[in-house]
């Protein structure tokens, strides 16, 4: 019976996320191109030739210059694609993105993966695809180094890999999921090459087991929302996970070793945080700013931000910015960001 009713919600689910704000996903190059890729209704274009319902519209705006807009092929294609997030690779000039297609009335979902560089798009490449899955809250990161042995020595060695972290639903529960892409010349190597796991396989039993912080009362939901940061030296991604059993977040810090075939991701524990207590609603995203240790979560509520902030193990008390015509959520999150680095 409870797989039918996770089921059944499954298939209502995306059908309360359109027009969320996890439609949505912004980034700012280093040179200043701002990307922002949107979820739209195809009827909303009606010059565009697409068969699908919901379609990717990507502008594009470089400095000094007027945005233009353009589509993701593989959108245009068939279903409902949504939930859209962007990484970019500044070496190669090369933007990611991931999203969601869901297909026969969402009960199938496939995630898929396009790369846009030199304003030609790859082709996209399915990630993965199941019935009865709800794929969202995607995070996108990457990484230009990895290890290697050579000759029984460990050294590091140029490698582009593209990580991707995000909340799994199906019939039998709940998850967070990670893929690791390897990448050249733009592309993916090959499909075979993508590595897929549930991000709890990187510890044991006794690692997710509750400790003696646990707490049964709080809101679980920001849970499903995971988090990416990438490294300053671009050679691991660190991620912060929810594990709904034990109500808290696990960190973990994944990299990339080769054997110059084969790319594989290597997983280092990094410690557990109990749950911030801050409410997310189920179509809202939750954000974060700062890196693992010394972070901040927001979230928009209504005409607010609502945020907590991270310092070594222990979660502030919920606080929020009032949202105005002279407050901006930019501006916002942008005083959140300068509150972190400077505590």
């Amino acid at each position: 019976m409870k797989r039918v009713l996770l089921a059944l919600l499954l298939l209502a689910a995306p059908l309360m996320a359109f027009a969320q704000s996890q439609d949505r996903d912004d980034l700012l190059t280093p040179s200043g191109t701002l990307y922002t890729i949107e979820s739209a209704a195809s009827y909303e274009y009606p010059s565009i030739n697409a068969s699908s319902s919901r379609l990717l519209a990507l502008t594009v705006q470089s400095q000094g210059e007027k945005p233009t807009t353009i589509f993701v092929p593989e959108s245009l294609q068939s279903g409902a694609n949504t939930s859209p997030a962007l990484a970019y690779d500044s070496e190669s000039d090369t933007l990611f993105v991931f999203w969601e297609r869901g297909l026969n009335n969402h009960i199938t979902s496939n995630l898929l993966f396009a790369s846009y560089q030199g304003g030609k798009w790859s082709a996209a490449t399915s990630i993965e695809s199941a019935d009865f899955h709800w794929c969202h809250n995607l995070r996108i990161g990457i990484t230009r180094k990895m290890e290697q042995m050579v000759d029984g020595e460990k050294t590091v060695v140029p490698g582009l890999n593209v990580h991707a972290v995000w909340w799994d639903y199906s019939p039998n529960g709940e998850q967070a999921r990670y893929a690791m892409l390897p990448i050249e010349k733009g592309g993916v190597v090959n499909p075979e090459s993508i590595q897929r796991r549930d991000l709890a396989t990187f510890f044991n039993v006794r690692d997710m087991a509750p400790d003696a912080s646990f707490d049964p009362t709080v809101d679980r939901e920001v849970l499903r929302h995971p988090q990416l940061f990438e490294s300053p030296d671009h050679d691991n991604v660190e991620v912060i996970f929810g594990d709904i059993d034990s109500a808290t977040f696990r960190q973990i810090r994944l990299r990339t070793q080769s054997d110059g075939r084969i790319r594989i991701p290597l997983g280092v524990r990094t410690g557990t945080v109990g749950t911030p207590r801050i409410k997310a609603d189920a179509n809202a995203k939750v954000s974060a700013v700062g890196a693992p240790g010394k972070m901040a979560l927001y979230t928009i509520d209504g005409d607010q931000i609502s945020y907590v902030m991270l310092n070594g193990e222990t979660w502030s008390q919920s606080r929020s910015i009032a949202l105005t015509s002279k407050i901006t959520e930019s501006s916002a999150v942008d005083v959140i960001r300068r509150m972190v680095t400077s505590e």
